[in-house]
């Protein structure tokens, strides 16, 4: 497992909604202060071109093409599993294993 080099640190923040589009999951995120001292307060981690997406959507319990689900959740962080697999560790919900090409954060 190899930790990524993200602008924000993840650990201890607040996961709310997890957005699905083509291809394309973007946790909505709200960042711990403690952590997270000179940045912005929300932040969102995007992992495009995801190959497992409809599973991902299962496991938050999106329904058909529901595309928008509120989550209440803490991430405890996200690394890097192999070169195609990405890891988002949540407090409730486990560990989620993300198939995709590429993550980045906005």
């Amino acid at each position: 497992m190899k930790r990524l080099g993200l602008q924000h640190n993840y650990h201890d923040a607040q996961l709310q909604r997890v957005r699905f589009e083509e291809r394309r999951i973007v946790f909505e995120t709200s960042l711990d202060g403690h952590w997270n001292k000179d940045c912005p307060q929300k932040a969102q981690l995007i992992f495009e071109t995801v190959h497992n997406l409809e599973e991902i959507k299962t496991l938050f319990g999106a329904v058909g093409r529901q595309s928008l689900v509120d989550v209440a959740d803490e991430i405890i962080g996200v690394a890097k599993l192999s070169k195609t697999c990405y890891i988002i560790d949540l407090h409730r919900t486990g560990a989620v294993e993300i198939d995709c090409r590429h993550v980045y954060e906005v």
